[in-house]
């Protein structure tokens, strides 16, 4: 842990600290309203955990099995620390506990918000907003995160992509002081990159993949430093090979140790939607209109679609962009230019990871916006209640009231996304 913090910055140790504290005082507070009524619809993950309890996490592969089916979609490592958790339990008292199966996705949450909002942090200081303000817009993108419904919906059920918004925020730290930095970086960072690109590629390596992409592709525009540039994306693309290596070794393990064994799991013809089949939705038009299909156990309610409505996050992230964009367009101080671009090419490339999944995977960001609208919404939340307000700052840093205003609209919106989900929640 004391590497992972050195990584964000060996000064701002603390500051990173109070992040963790905050998103557990948030999500304290989201436990005793909104999930306080009850645990009775949890789904699949148990399901996934307990034949590892059974048998053995490494016997299985680390893999999801059901009857002598295993889903190769991605490593179910991420539910690793759940599993430990689960087979205190079991030894402690003999059971598996669905409570702290929920209390853990929760904690999952909590420490991704933390995570995603300290970047806010960093990225609201790197355009020069003071310190206590940047604090304000740093808490406020991680409360709005925390809220956003479909992290509270992970009580169900926890994805790879909550992990992978926490290892990414993190990532993108590193990656954007390195950008905007004429530096070579030591080599105690550097092992921590290599270790946070391992865990991020291990938790869901297609999404890691079109971020690296996308870093490569804004960085053409963006950046000027060539070699210093290729130096970065080497770094982030061998963690990434041993990464799914690892992961291809454990399928290996799997079909030789287990001969008989049947793979499931979607194939790219229907996750891309090439495959004709309209079942869950008949154009592109629903990726838009956030009307796709609600699985079973998430079907609590005929108000469930509601979730998927954030149009407010997504308006004011989009002028958040334009924001920096135009700031970066406009300014000729080449300082601030270079720390602009940083900002634009890591904020813009989990912006377009999502861009280019969309397109690729229609079907699956459809049908399971549960899962993959916070590849949207995390950077979305950073541009609108981090880099907008920190610019606006910029022009009425007279007015020290100022940022209360955006610390009010930030507790509006995740009010009001509590009460959405509230109305949604099981009674």
């Amino acid at each position: 842990m004391k590497s992972i913090l050195f990584l964000i910055g060996s000064g701002e140790t603390r500051t990173y600290v109070a992040f963790i504290l905050m998103s557990f005082i948030v999500g304290i507070f989201i436990q005793g309203t909104v999930l306080s009524r009850g645990t009775e619809r949890m789904y699949q993950d148990g399901d996934v955990i307990t034949p590892w309890i059974e048998k053995g996490y490494l016997k299985l592969g680390g893999m999801r099995w059901k009857d002598d089916v295993v889903k190769k979609t991605y490593p179910w490592f991420y539910l690793y620390p759940a599993f430990l958790l689960e087979k205190g339990h079991y030894f402690l008292f003999g059971t598996f506990s669905y409570r702290l199966l929920a209390v853990h996705n929760q904690v999952i949450v909590g420490i991704s918000a933390a995570s995603l909002g300290y970047f806010a942090f960093v990225v609201s200081m790197a355009v020069r907003a003071r310190r206590f303000e940047s604090l304000i817009f740093g808490f406020s993108a991680l409360a709005v995160y925390q809220t956003f419904p479909w992290n509270i919906a992970s009580y169900f059920r926890l994805y790879p992509t909550h992990f992978w918004m926490m290892f990414s925020s993190l990532l993108m730290v590193v990656v954007m002081k390195e950008l905007k930095s004429n530096t070579k970086p030591d080599a105690k960072k550097n092992k921590i990159k290599s270790i946070l690109a391992f865990l991020l590629f291990y938790t869901e390596y297609i999404a890691s993949t079109l971020l690296v992409v996308s870093i490569t592709i804004l960085s053409f525009f963006f950046i000027k430093k060539n070699l210093a540039l290729v130096k970065l994306i080497r770094s982030l693309i061998i963690p990434g090979v041993l990464a799914i290596g690892v992961f291809l070794s454990s399928l290996i393990y799997i079909k030789v140790a287990f001969p008989d064994v049947t793979w499931g799991g979607s194939t790219f013809l229907n996750r891309s939607g090439l495959d004709g089949d309209a079942t869950y939705y008949f154009t592109n038009k629903a990726l838009l209109s956030r009307s796709g299909y609600t699985p079973s156990y998430l079907q609590f309610s005929k108000n469930i679609e509601i979730l998927s409505d954030w149009k407010f996050i997504f308006i004011l992230g989009a002028l958040g962009l334009i924001a920096c964009y135009t700031y970066y367009a406009l300014t000729n101080n080449p300082v601030k230019k270079n720390i602009l671009a940083a900002i634009l090419v890591c904020v813009g490339a989990m912006i377009m990871q999502y861009a280019i999944f969309g397109a690729l995977f229609t079907q699956a960001a459809v049908t399971h916006p549960f899962g993959y609208d916070i590849y949207l919404a995390g950077p979305l939340i950073i541009c609108g209640f981090a880099i907008l307000p920190s610019i606006v700052g910029k022009f009425l840093h007279r007015y020290r009231a100022w940022p209360i205003f955006f610390l009010f609209i930030a507790f509006y919106v995740s009010m009001s996304q509590l009460r959405l989900f509230a109305l949604v929640f099981p009674k």
